[in-house]
Parts: structure tokens; C-alpha cells; sequence
């Protein structure tokens, strides 16, 4: 911590190590600065519009309801607590 040279990542208080331009005033506290000469990271961007990812669920989650009615009502499967547990492992 001694170093004033020594490379500092982003988020590494550095307020000490700075030698200031200008009158010191002890009345004012240093605050903490972060490293300008640090490159942000870019986040990498997703391929995929978030609509899409809207439209897959109301997909997939009309056709769960759709294979609900159909299984209870068409295919007389009386047993109704098995298929809410299915849906909610499901979910």
C-alpha cells in the first residue's frame, strides 16, 4: 500500500496514494476515487431480443394449460393433485 507506482485495480481505494493539487484542508475529507486508467469490461451482449424470450413463455405456458385440459378432460386422467405437483416441479 506504501507504493504510489504500483498499478491499482477498479475498485481499490486510492485517495491516500494521490498526491493532491492544491491547499490541504483538514476540515474536509478525502473521499475515495476510482481508477481512471482501468478499462471497463464491456458485458457481452445477448443475441437474443427479450421479446423473444417473453413469447417463449406465454408459449410454453399456454401449452402446459392447454395439455392440462386436454389430459383431464379428453383423456379422463382423474388424478388432479399429480398434474398441479407436475406443474409446479415444472415451473
Amino acid at each position: 500500500m506504501g507504493d504510489p507506482e504500483k498499478a491499482f485495480s477498479e475498485k481499490e481505494r486510492m485517495s491516500a496514494e494521490i498526491i493532491r493539487d492544491g491547499p490541504a484542508t483538514p476540515t474536509l475529507p478525502v473521499l475515495p476515487t476510482v481508477n481512471p486508467e482501468i478499462e471497463k469490461r464491456e458485458v457481452p451482449a445477448s443475441n437474443l431480443h427479450p421479446a423473444f424470450y417473453v413469447i417463449t413463455w406465454i408459449t410454453l405456458s399456454s401449452s402446459v394449460i392447454l395439455f392440462n385440459k386436454w389430459i383431464l378432460d379428453t383423456a379422463k386422467f382423474h388424478y388432479r393433485m399429480f398434474t398441479f405437483k407436475r406443474c409446479l416441479l415444472l415451473s
